[in-house]
């Protein structure tokens, strides 16, 4: 999958439903293998965290290898990827997007 912002999120099927059946109204953090624990140690109430396997179909679906995690906004459109995910990187962008782009002081 080429790096393209704003391109809508892969509704991948799964055992159960649906990928996009999982992720919230809020934004959503698509992680693939192990990320730090990170999310636990910030809370965020802003981002819902969907963690997949990195030998899965979402993963093939989204070139994922160990540590991608991609950021979808409220409306399922892309927002960010990244290819060694850090939690407090994401949630710090997210602030930064709930803030209008303008870092808190």
């Amino acid at each position: 999958m080429k790096e393209t912002f704003c391109a809508v999120a892969i509704n991948v099927r799964q055992e159960n439903g649906f990928l996009l059946d999982r992720f919230g109204e809020s934004f959503t953090a698509l992680v693939f293998g192990e990320l730090e624990q990170e999310f636990e140690l910030v809370p965020c109430d802003d981002i819902r965290v969907v963690k997949e396997p990195v030998d899965g179909p979402v993963a093939y679906a989204y070139d994922a290898t160990p540590g991608t995690a991609y950021l979808f906004r409220p409306d399922l459109h892309l927002g960010g990827r990244w290819r060694n995910a850090n939690g407090r990187q994401i949630i710090k962008y997210v602030s930064w997007l709930l803030s209008g782009g303008r870092y808190a002081k």
